[in-house]
């Protein structure tokens, strides 16, 4: 360990003194969805994609904010006339809700994020 009284530099995060909760850095964006898509490209840590906006929008727009798997699945193919695969939507899915923009109500219910 190095010793301050020596003239030899500390690691702030080996400092007793120091005490900052850095679980959030980084994540503490809130509601992305109203933000320009100007700006959410400049965003490092998100950006969302088309496929992720129209699961956004399928909520919002048609399942008042909420829904399951099988009912986004609906709403994204009456908006697209597209199938979309449903694992490939459940990993989606998955890492939207990482990422902050949508949270899982209970199993298999997700909700956009106000």
């Amino acid at each position: 360990m190095n010793d301050p009284d020596m003239g030899f530099e500390t690691d702030a995060s080996q400092d007793p003194k120091i005490e900052t909760d850095t679980s959030e850095i980084g994540g503490r964006f809130g509601d992305l969805q109203s933000l320009p898509d100007e700006l959410l490209t400049q965003l490092g840590s998100y950006s969302p994609s088309k496929d992720d906006r129209n699961i956004l929008n399928a909520l919002s727009d048609d399942l008042n904010d909420a829904g399951t798997i099988d009912e986004i699945l609906v709403a994204l193919y009456r908006a697209e006339n597209k199938v979309h695969e449903r694992k490939t939507l459940a990993t989606r899915i998955t890492r939207m809700v990482k990422k902050g923009s949508l949270t899982r109500v209970k199993r298999g219910i997700y909700a956009v994020i106000k």
